[in-house]
């Protein structure tokens, strides 16, 4: 449902029972936007279905239109993510003993959306309600309304405001509406959501495991590669050692004087040692480069039988058909509905303003009001309407005065007459 900030219905989308607002308000946004004219549009205030940060990321980038929702109540681990600007100041008191029971401050946090790999920054105006005691809950009130003017109260008000907008229209409508009514159980074909959800879900999830397979697989090529080419270098130097000491070795036999005996000697010692250390430090890295080979292919096992369960889980997904109910007659009713609605408002509003009657429920209108029993005669062009006169003198000057108002509005009816409205002044017997 779609209200305006006076509470008339302006558009209303039903969707199956599987739809969310995340997936449809943009959508439904763009629909509606040019129809009233963005222009007109300075806002919109949604329940806390809307937190999504991919919606609320998308509605940021509207021109000229902000919007306000209700974050979830933080943890205290949660709470400390919020970057407060200044200082909580004094918002609320309570009426009876001027106590302070509400704190206000402006902040602003980090969103982030782990599955979608998104993050948003969002503006946010914390009420810090003490009604029950320090230290509080805090409430968060998302939004994108970062001009410096706007006051830090204005979100938290904004979002206040829709329970008088729309959540009271809903409870009025309930009461003098069959608002819950279902109308026609016909069905009709359509597309199996439930499956295709699931289908794309496999399919980026078999896209994620192809690219770890392929990680997997080209890191067992690296390490053996790496192996091999290692290897055949530490061979080559232990080959070098050997044809050195040899040919020093062949040196010292005919070597002239013990002091270059003794000499060759102790370069055959070193370098004998050299190799040693460098045979021991190759089978060091050796084992360790083994080891990162061998857990490469163990992963890479396991992703290959990840990435198989889950091609064989897209090839078991069956194309089932699937029915909904046809929404069609519930859609023409429901705007039926919100045209009784709007009608009423609209009656209240120019009829009985200034009146008890301006702000109660469509039900106590029907009943006292609407349900008022009369007499209507023709006469010339006009078509007059005479109600029975009211017992409670309040009610008979607040209805004198909108049968006035009616009378200088001069509504000419489908038929051509002109409608002129009275009450009785006295109570009348039928």
């Amino acid at each position: 449902f779609l209200h305006d900030a006076a509470g008339h219905g302006l558009h209303m989308h039903s969707g199956p029972g599987d739809d969310h607002l995340t997936r449809t308000l943009r959508p439904f946004l763009q629909r509606v936007l040019p129809l009233i004219g963005p222009d007109r549009v300075r806002g919109i205030v949604a329940d806390q279905e809307m937190r999504s940060v991919a919606l609320m990321q998308a509605l940021d980038t509207v021109d000229h239109v902000g919007f306000v929702t209700l974050g979830r109540t933080p943890t205290p681990a949660q709470a400390a993510h919020y970057e407060v600007s200044g200082l909580f100041l004094p918002y609320r008191r309570d009426p009876a003993t001027a106590a302070i029971t509400h704190w206000i401050a402006p902040a602003r946090i980090q969103l982030h959306d782990v599955r979608q790999n998104q993050s948003w920054l969002a503006a946010t105006t914390l009420v810090l309600d003490c009604r029950a005691g320090l230290p509080g809950r805090l409430i968060p009130v998302l939004h994108n309304l970062r001009a410096p003017a706007v006051p830090v109260a204005l979100p938290h008000q904004v979002y206040v405001g829709r329970w008088e907008a729309q959540e009271r229209v809903f409870r009025d409508m309930r009461a003098g509406q069959n608002l819950d009514a279902n109308y026609g159980h016909k069905k009709v074909r359509a597309a199996n959501r439930t499956q295709a959800r699931r289908r794309a879900t496999l399919e980026q999830h078999q896209q994620t495991w192809t690219q770890r397979v392929a990680t997997a697989q080209r890191q067992v090529h690296e390490a053996t590669t790496r192996l091999a080419t290692q290897a055949h270098k530490a061979q080559q130097r232990h080959d070098q050692h050997m044809h050195q000491i040899a040919a020093w070795q062949q040196e010292r036999s005919h070597a002239a004087t013990p002091t270059q005996r003794a000499r060759l000697a102790v370069r055959i010692t070193r370098r004998d040692a050299q190799d040693q250390i460098q045979q021991v430090r190759w089978q060091e890295r050796q084992r360790r480069w083994v080891a990162q080979r061998d857990a490469w292919q163990q992963q890479l096992t396991e992703r290959q039988q990840r990435l198989a369960q889950i091609r064989q889980a897209l090839q078991d997904l069956d194309d089932r058909p699937r029915y909904d109910l046809d929404l069609e007659k519930d859609d023409l009713m429901t705007y039926l509905q919100i045209a009784g609605e709007n009608a009423h408002r609209f009656v209240q509003e120019h009829y009985f303003a200034g009146t008890r009657f301006a702000s109660v429920d469509e039900a106590t209108m029907i009943r006292v009001i609407y349900n008022q029993p009369g007499w209507v005669r023709r006469e010339g062009r006009y078509l007059r309407v005479l109600l029975q006169g009211y017992r409670d003198a309040e009610v008979q000057a607040a209805v004198v005065q909108a049968c006035q108002r009616v009378n200088q509005a001069r509504i000419q009816l489908p038929g051509g007459r002109r409608l002129h409205l009275e009450v009785s002044p006295k109570v009348l017997n039928c």
